[in-house]
């Protein structure tokens, strides 16, 4: 789930995403209702029954399984746009979605969309809260889109762009500019969610790890894990470039603002406190690499889907452990000593913040 976050014309707050983004690719417009609306404004996971014409259109069809608090509604802004990755709003409530290939639904195309290219901006023309035209431009499909004032920035798989945008129609302006490139290219969390700061001089971007846990033999049952990892070079990490500078390459002209993360899609900066937040993608199949040391209840509950604060030097672990939410701490990976079933789970480090020692220390020394 993407999410990106503006005012329309009533200044009333947005909040536009995209819904179960590798399969069903509708964009919702969710509406917080004004506090004098009849009856709260809207039912949980509802249309917008209040009586302003911008929030309930004639032809809005009903919202996708979202189940939303009292006074939220939703409505379906968009359908049809391909495999919908990350949003971004722009100056004048222009509504950008990176997509990253063809549509993967039997839902009709967004008919006014003109222009050829991944992303998609989206526009609702005649104020009645859906997107009545838009266009397309970019080059290759993939996740990360960040907005500051009339910049986009775009992270695809092997490279970051920076696109200057007309401030009235929201269109490109000239051909993009190549922010960051060299990422390796690699075929599992390839994705390049970035993220701004506050005053849009620095740039992070996502470098997920390349396999599931570092094993000899990448997701082979009972293939020990390589240790140290050569992954985490260039790879299971978020790096911070220089937002203003084009013609940077990874990793030389980058700073690992933070390693240890296997792979972070959801990659967000939170003004109020001006820290970098990440959700972390955990390991995989721990029961089917490790069965007898893990059951389907184990599996289902291991990783813990973690919110990061990435603070500058910090190491979350990847591949050496993982956080485990019975246990309220990280414990060893199997690949690294770790066993589920056969002795009660290790605390190895107290802290979240700086996990494995200095940089290239070995798995073995958490044991």
């Amino acid at each position: 789930m993407s999410i990106a976050t503006g005012t329309d014309l009533n200044e009333i707050r947005v909040i536009v995403h995209a819904v179960h983004a590798m399969s069903i690719q509708p964009v919702h417009r969710l509406i917080l209702a004004p506090a004098s609306a009849p009856h709260g404004g809207c039912r949980l996971g509802s249309l917008c029954p209040w009586p302003f014409s911008v929030m309930r259109p004639r032809t809005a069809r009903a919202p996708d399984r979202l189940s939303l608090p009292f006074r939220w509604c939703a409505q379906v802004f968009a359908d049809g746009l391909g495999a919908a990755r990350h949003l971004a709003i722009g100056l004048e409530s222009t509504v950008y979605a990176m997509t990253d290939g063809p549509a993967r639904t039997f839902a009709a195309p967004f008919p006014a969309v003109d222009g050829r290219g991944p992303i998609i901006a989206l526009q609702d023309l005649n104020g009645d809260g859906q997107a009545d035209a838009g266009f397309r431009f970019g080059e290759a499909g993939s996740t990360g889109l960040a907005l500051i004032d009339n910049t986009l920035f775009v992270g695809e798989d092997r490279r970051i762009l920076r696109y200057p945008l007309d401030r009235q129609s929201g269109r490109p302006i000239e051909p993009p500019a190549i922010l960051v490139s060299g990422f390796p290219d690699q075929r599992q969390h390839a994705a390049k969610s970035i993220a701004l700061d506050n005053r849009g001089s620095h740039l992070f971007v996502n470098v997920g790890a390349p396999s599931n846990a570092c094993q000899r033999t990448d997701r082979r049952p009972g293939s020990p894990g390589r240790d140290p990892c050569p992954e985490r070079d260039v790879q299971a990490g978020i790096w911070r470039y220089d937002a203003t500078r084009t013609g940077q390459r990874h990793p030389a002209d980058g700073t690992a603002q933070a390693r240890g993360v296997r792979h972070a899609v959801a990659l967000a900066w939170r003004r109020t406190d001006e820290m970098l937040y990440a959700v972390q993608h955990g390991r995989d199949q721990l029961s089917g690499l490790w069965p007898d040391r893990y059951d389907a209840k184990a599996n289902a509950e291991n990783p813990a889907e973690e919110l990061l604060r990435l603070t500058p030097g910090s190491d979350f672990g990847w591949p050496c452990c993982y956080f485990d939410p019975a246990a309220g701490w990280r414990v060893l990976a199997p690949e690294y000593g770790g066993d589920e079933a056969r002795r009660p789970l290790r605390r190895v480090f107290a802290t979240h913040a700086r996990i494995a020692g200095p940089y290239g220390t070995p798995c073995a020394r958490l044991r």
